[in-house]
């Protein structure tokens, strides 16, 4: 649906917006929730292996803070930091450095769009 200023009258954007508010956070959750889970799948694949533990340390949560819906990846391992940010030569061919930024940073185009098109269709 294509809206124009003349199409629409005030009152009738003012309930189209509010449409869109009013289930706002429970879809970006939910969106968050489903890409969190992706990153978090393709993070297990590229963080390295030692005895398994920061492989499974891998997580994701969505929270609520002051209105805004936050997802946060992490790795719940102390030295996690360590492997995360610091280039190593690592033995698994497919283990990378930064094994959380680089499937969060690929994810997130498909997020914001998600939550765009989740927002334009509680606006029709």
């Amino acid at each position: 649906m294509i809206l124009r200023n003349r199409d629409v009258t005030i009152h009738e954007a003012l309930e189209s917006i509010g449409r869109m508010k009013e289930g706002r956070i429970d879809r970006t959750e939910k969106i968050l929730r489903r890409h969190g889970g992706i990153i978090e799948a393709k993070a297990a694949v590229i963080t390295p292996v030692d005895t398994g533990f920061l492989r499974r340390a891998n997580e994701y949560s969505v929270g609520t803070w002051y209105g805004a819906s936050i997802l946060t990846v992490e790795n719940r391992m102390n030295y996690a930091i360590w492997q995360h940010n610091f280039p190593h030569r690592h033995k698994q061919p497919q283990a990378r450095d930064h094994f959380i930024a680089l499937p969060f940073g690929a994810e997130l185009p498909s997020i914001v769009k998600d939550i765009i098109d989740a927002d334009m269709e509680a606006i029709e």
